[in-house]
């Protein structure tokens, strides 16, 4: 994962997360953790069991979307939390049992500023071999 040519700073590498943080928007972070599942199973199925807490956190799933990123399996998820005024998008990219989960967090309001350089990033990203 590269942040160079954007304002992305780490803040935090908690229990195996990493954090970072655009100084000039401290509400807008974008995080990392690593999660593993039997390797037969869809990204599609694992996520519709996180689809399922969203609602319980006040998430509401605006749209998702199955894509290829750096040759994986991966998945777009966006959502909203109104009674926060935040928007995020997670991107989660399967190769065999391990699923990369990005969340790109901000304020409704600036959120689609924030976004490219989320997608930046996380483009990026390339499994350690």
């Amino acid at each position: 994962m590269n942040t160079s040519g954007t304002a992305w700073i780490p803040i935090a590498d908690i229990d195996g997360s990493l954090r970072l943080q655009l100084p000039s928007q401290p509400a807008a972070t974008l995080a990392l953790h690593f999660d593993e599942v039997p390797p037969n199973v869809k990204l599609d199925l694992y996520a519709k069991k996180w689809a399922r807490e969203y609602s319980q956190f006040g998430f509401e799933i605006l749209g998702s979307q199955t894509v290829q990123l750096s040759g994986h399996e991966s998945m777009v998820i966006d959502l909203v939390q109104k009674s926060k005024s935040q928007q995020l998008r997670q991107v989660l990219i399967k190769k065999e049992k391990k699923v990369a989960i990005f969340t790109c967090r901000d304020q409704q309001a600036p959120f689609l500023k924030t976004l490219p350089t989320c997608n930046q990033v996380i483009r990026t990203f390339r499994f350690l071999e």
